[in-house]
């Protein structure tokens, strides 16, 4: 809710991801600053999750999360980042 609060202000916004599909989710316009998995094959899954753990949140490492926030807070630096998802 707070993320497309501050999207709909017209902030910038990194949205973290777990098991809920970004193309469904993600705050209008802040699609470049998601931050998701894809190594479970059943997501989006939400409250049904076929795995042994959380992989879609397991999977993503802190590095990850860093770069997009660098490239929101300094976006001059940010050069052609996108979505930033692991393999």
């Amino acid at each position: 809710f707070a993320s497309h609060v501050a999207a709909a202000m017209g902030q910038r916004v990194v949205t973290i991801f777990g098991s809920g599909d970004p193309a469904w989710f993600a705050p209008y316009q802040n699609e470049a600053h998601v931050v998701a998995s894809t190594a479970c094959p059943f997501r989006p899954c939400v409250d049904r999750c076929e795995q042994p753990s959380i992989l879609c949140l397991e999977t993503l490492s802190n590095d990850l999360v860093e770069k997009s926030l660098k490239a929101v807070i300094f976006p001059a630096d940010a050069r052609g980042l996108s979505s930033i998802s692991p393999q």
